[in-house]
């Protein structure tokens, strides 16, 4: 099929149909594709499948990437729509997770385009109150909030389809491949398909709504084959295709089969705005200007009410901060009398029992050195003794030497297998070393004993 062959119209015209049906309560739904995002900064399929290409040639070989492709049922490579899914799956293969975290990192470069701003202001006008998109990011949802102030009903899951209600005056966010953080679709055997909620929630749409969709090239499995569906019934289509490409003979037979009509764009942007013109909608450039300055003047109120009262805080603070000062001198004071009288017993008396209270105080007063040769001490004087080794770990831990530490403990632990304390303090110098398997290790016994 040619294009010639199906019905065309110019994007003035299809605005002036937009207009009208303003006025005779005609209701238009959105379908949005990865073109619809790209003047928002975020990559389209197609290039990021382009990406991935060059990536997958200098991780492989060439006989290693014709194994997987067979491997994985990929016929070809070439960055296109149809191919996106399979390079995907090639690309990560075979920890998908990298995947998902790829796009979290895309996603985050975008933000609402002035194309999003128009959408968001039909949106929220509650005729034209609906979206349907294969899309994962939340630029839609930003621009409503933004722009207009709402929040919209974002269905991101198959599993939430039974809440879209379609008399609701609320804008609706229809995510057919799932949103991004509820592990979106974007595997060939994953699109291969619509997922049974949707299609009875999008049939019962399409018999509201007249769809235009926008930047969307039907790659996928799912949304395309629903679309292209008999079963599917329409009140019309507009096919808003880049000009600069044509659209895929499996889009005209589509659009033929439905009683649809082309349009051709040069863009999401320059269509909304397009549209924007026509709707008298102002730059929101002053209402904005008004919103930040409302938030900003209301947290400015609260900071300057809250800082009185930390103020007054302060002063309370300061005074029991002196108490807190007196007591600590006296408490530092005691420590030295405390360290003076357990000098002179263990110069009288050197016992591992004496050596070991001393290694205490003089960790309490942070001279851990001195600790460290106490400890030493009460070891050499009873071979055996298991606190000792722990306290002496624990001053190493406290002066960052973890790899003695766990010496100490580990030696503390052959003498005292039961002790729960030393496998605890273990679990803490691992974790420092960030070996985690092997605190969780030692903590668990720790529970256990």
């Amino acid at each position: 099929m040619t294009k010639n062959e199906v019905d065309e119209i110019s994007l003035k015209a299809f605005t002036h149909i937009f207009i009208e049906a303003q006025k005779s309560n005609r209701r238009f739904c959105f379908i949005l594709g990865a073109g619809a995002s790209r003047e928002a900064n975020i990559l389209t399929g197609v290039e990021m499948a382009k990406i991935w290409v060059d990536e997958i040639e200098e991780k492989y070989d060439k006989d290693e990437i014709e194994s997987l492709m067979k491997k994985l049922k990929i016929e070809s490579i070439e960055p296109n729509s149809k191919n996106y899914f399979g390079i995907y799956d090639l690309r990560f293969y075979p920890d998908y997770q990298y995947g998902h975290a790829y796009f979290e990192r895309e996603l985050e470069k975008g933000s609402p385009s002035i194309g999003h701003h128009t959408l968001a202001k039909i949106l929220a006008g509650e005729t034209h109150n609906l979206v349907i998109t294969t899309n994962f990011d939340s630029l839609l949802e930003d621009a409503l909030f933004i722009y207009t102030n709402k929040h919209p009903l974002v269905v991101g899951h198959e599993s939430l389809t039974e809440f879209i209600n379609l008399n609701i005056k609320r804008p609706i966010v229809a995510k057919v491949h799932r949103s991004l953080y509820f592990r979106p679709f974007n595997r060939e055997k994953e699109t291969d398909g619509l997922a049974e909620g949707w299609k009875e929630t999008l049939k019962n749409a399409f018999m509201v709504y007249t769809p235009i969709v926008v930047g969307y090239s039907g790659g996928d499995r799912s949304l395309m084959k629903f679309l292209q569906d008999k079963n599917t019934k329409m009140n019309g289509l507009y096919w808003c295709y880049w000009n600069k490409e044509e659209p895929s003979e499996e889009i005209l037979s589509l659009v033929k089969s439905k009683n649809g009509c082309l349009v051709p764009i040069e863009g999401f942007d320059e269509m909304m705005f397009t549209l924007s013109s026509e709707l008298s909608f102002k730059n929101p450039e002053d209402e904005m200007r008004k919103v930040t300055q409302e938030r900003i003047e209301k947290y400015n109120s609260r900071y300057e009410e809250f800082e009185k009262k930390i103020r007054q805080k302060t002063k309370n603070v300061s005074t029991a901060n002196n108490q807190i000062d007196d007591t600590i001198r006296v408490i530092d004071k005691v420590n030295l009398l405390l360290l003076e009288e357990s000098e002179r017993v263990c110069a009288e008396q050197k016992t591992a029992k004496n050596y070991m209270s001393k290694g205490k105080i003089n960790y309490r007063i942070g001279r851990y050195v001195e600790a460290i040769e106490d400890y030493t001490e009460a070891i050499k004087l009873k071979p055996d003794y298991a606190e000792a080794y722990n306290n002496r770990g624990y001053t190493y831990g406290s002066m960052e030497k973890y790899d003695k530490a766990i010496e100490d403990y580990t030696e503390a632990i052959r003498l005292k297998p039961d002790y729960a304390n030393a496998y605890n303090n273990r679990g803490c110098a691992y974790d420092s070393m960030e070996k985690y398997d092997k605190a969780i290790e030692d903590y668990t016994e720790a529970i256990r004993l």
